[in-house]
């Protein structure tokens, strides 16, 4: 009996191992390493256009300008031999566009991206097209990137990873342009995937940037969402302009443009930075939707500290924008759920916020709007009644929106537990490894 059971368990693990062997290679065997004849756009594009999904595309160390994009939609990692070997320079923007019309998982990692200048207008080195149904699997890591202004570019409905990058006096390095009302649609809700991640990337602005002050490092509009953190932000080197990190704009109405209307933020985290400015008068400045924003520590050189979080809403006294002015709580995508905890300023806790303009008073209030506090098991949250973040009309004196507050149970997003760090794309702290089995194009 000991011998037919061992015939039948050696039998049935041939069987398996075949079917294994039969299965394992498939992913392995049609991906291939696709390494271009040199760092020209013309021997990349070449080599991308041999490319299947799955592909590396290896650009090999040097050093050229590129005038004309490189426009990826197949689910390839381009890949060079590291910032310090590979420089790629402006000459035209963007210098690569990831724009699949499926989601696919795309990546770009080992390349110094060299803008040359910060012009005063878009010069991106990367941009990223989201689309309708949404991208969800983008990785731009361990590259370096010198000026340009939307440095990294994320337009619409793109989620994924920016990690491990270098980021030197970019006049906004990450610019953010969301899917507007199709963002706000989207569940609100903290601690997921639901974002494009910034983590453990260096931000450095000193006074070789040739266009003063720099523009917030990190910027969003357009119903953006993002998570910012374990990232360095140092301006200590920056002596001669007041050094800016991060914007998260508010809401911009349809008759100021030309009949499209920007929306706020839903939602944004940001937390585990290291902010060091030498002189400044405003750190982040939050103008909507919800935020988190903890853990974080603030040091500073010269001069005062400034407006560490400035909240505000131009609803109440945006001329430019708004007419009329409102002056009923609550506003259009204005700041709601927020909450704000364990931040530091040179050592020092820091326990209150600034608000924009005075005008701002009525709408953003402590403990509706805004909390000192992590979320927790008491103390009410804000709701939306109607369409997430407000009427759909231009504001006027009646027009109330449709958010409430209750001052009774659980704040919004308790119990709050940050999304898992390092992000799930993060597969190393490295680029990859060296190129096998090269096709040469």
């Amino acid at each position: 009996m000991s011998i037919i059971r061992a015939s039948v368990i050696y039998c049935i693990t041939v069987i398996v191992s075949a079917v294994l062997i039969l299965i394992l290679p498939i992913s392995s065997a049609t991906a291939t390493d696709i390494y271009a004849a040199s760092a020209s756009y013309a021997d990349v594009n070449t080599a991308y256009g041999t490319a299947n999904d799955g592909d590396r595309v290896i650009i090999p160390a040097g050093s050229a300008t590129w005038n004309s994009t490189l426009t990826i939609t197949k689910a390839i990692t381009l890949l060079g031999p590291g910032s310090n070997s590979l420089t790629i320079s402006y000459g035209v923007s963007p210098l690569v566009k990831i724009a699949p019309t499926t989601d696919k998982k795309i990546r770009v990692s080992g390349i110094y991206f060299d803008m040359v200048s910060n012009p005063g207008s878009d010069r991106t080195a990367i941009s990223i097209v989201g689309i309708t149904a949404g991208l969800t699997q983008i990785r731009i890591d361990h590259c370096k990137f010198n000026k340009g202004q939307r440095t990294v570019h994320c337009q619409g409905f793109c989620y994924g990873v920016i990690d491990h990058n270098t980021f030197i006096n970019g006049d906004t390095a990450v610019g953010f342009t969301g899917d507007d009302d199709a963002a706000w649609s989207r569940p609100i809700v903290a601690g997921t995937a639901n974002a494009m991640f910034i983590e453990d990337n260096n931000f450095i602005m000193d006074n070789n940037a040739d266009r003063m002050p720099t523009g917030e490092q990190i910027y969003h509009q357009q119903g953006a969402r993002s998570v910012t953190r374990y990232n360095t932000f140092d301006a200590t080197a920056q002596t001669n302009w007041s050094n800016l990190f991060l914007d998260s704009h508010g809401d911009w109405p349809y008759y100021t443009n030309s009949g499209y209307h920007y929306r706020g933020q839903p939602i944004i985290e940001f937390y585990n930075n290291t902010l060091k400015a030498y002189n400044t008068y405003r750190w982040l400045h939050i103008r909507g939707g919800s935020s988190l924003i903890y853990n974080n520590t603030f040091t500073h050189v010269s001069g005062g500290v400034g407006s560490l979080i400035q909240l505000g809403d131009e609803e109440s006294w945006q001329t430019i924008l708004f007419s009329p002015l409102r002056s009923v709580w609550p506003a259009e995508d204005q700041i709601m759920n927020t909450f704000i905890w364990n931040n530091t300023i040179d050592g020092s806790a820091i326990t209150s916020v600034d608000l924009e303009d005075t005008r701002d008073a009525p709408f953003i209030q402590q403990d509706r709007d805004y909390f000192m506090h992590a979320p927790q098991s008491t103390g009410g949250k804000g709701s939306y009644t109607g369409r997430a973040g407000g009427s759909t009309a231009a504001p006027t004196q009646s027009d109330t929106g449709n958010e409430t507050f209750s001052s009774s149970g659980a704040n919004a997003y308790y119990p709050y537990t940050p999304y898992p760090y390092p992000h799930p794309l993060v597969t190393g702290t490295s680029p990859p490894s060296a190129p096998k089995n090269l096709r040469i194009q």
